[in-house]
């Protein structure tokens, strides 16, 4: 995220971060919005980082909430202190984007090892809650698939058979294999759309 932080915006990074939260709502004020991010991009990064694991995600989940802060500047509205908002909207977006990530995987990407205390590690999710309330979700929209697309999908997406492989396992054409893992997929699509990150 590219800023311009003029000798206005270095003076204002003094003030606080109520002041320069008005000034941002209220007045529309550039520099303000610049100061602010110079003050918090980095301890909200290190803040983040707990979360995705990753630094460069990291900085682009901090990036964006700077950006939608000043897209949506006139519509915010600040229940608790301004310190508070911004670090719970990056936990927030760093949550999203791990829940995006796990959606990602499922639907996209084969997978090997689908055991929870292997995915924990590997994804850095901050609390065994917090995966286990996505996970949950991802295994209900799997559950609910026909029993033969069912099988498909886990033969390839959770246990890493290629199609050939899973042809041959279940008797089958690579046809009906295309077929059912399509069928699956679409049916997953749209059960986990709300998952994707916003």
């Amino acid at each position: 995220m590219s800023l311009d932080f003029n000798q206005t915006a270095i003076r204002k990074n003094n003030l606080t971060i109520e002041s320069l939260f008005r000034n941002i709502i209220e007045k529309d004020d550039y520099p303000s919005f610049c100061a602010l991010f110079k003050k918090y991009y980095t301890p909200l990064c290190y803040y983040s980082i707990k979360t995705v694991g990753d630094k460069q995600i990291a900085e682009e989940v901090v990036s964006d909430v700077f950006m939608k802060l000043w897209k949506n500047r006139s519509r915010i509205q600040v229940n608790s202190s301004y310190d508070s908002y911004l670090y719970r909207s990056v936990k927030n977006h760093s949550i999203d984007y791990l829940r995006s990530s796990l959606h990602e995987k499922i639907i996209k990407e084969p997978i090997t090892d689908f055991h929870r205390d292997n995915f924990y590690e590997s994804e850095s999710m901050t609390s065994p809650g917090e995966f286990d309330e996505t996970l949950s979700r991802v295994e209900q929209a799997i559950a609910q698939l026909p029993k033969r697309c069912q099988l498909v999908f886990k033969l390839n997406r959770l246990e890493g058979l290629k199609y050939r492989e899973v042809s041959e396992k279940l008797n089958i054409s690579m046809k009906a294999v295309e077929a059912q893992m399509t069928r699956a997929l679409k049916i997953l699509r749209a059960e986990l759309a709300d998952y994707q990150a916003a």
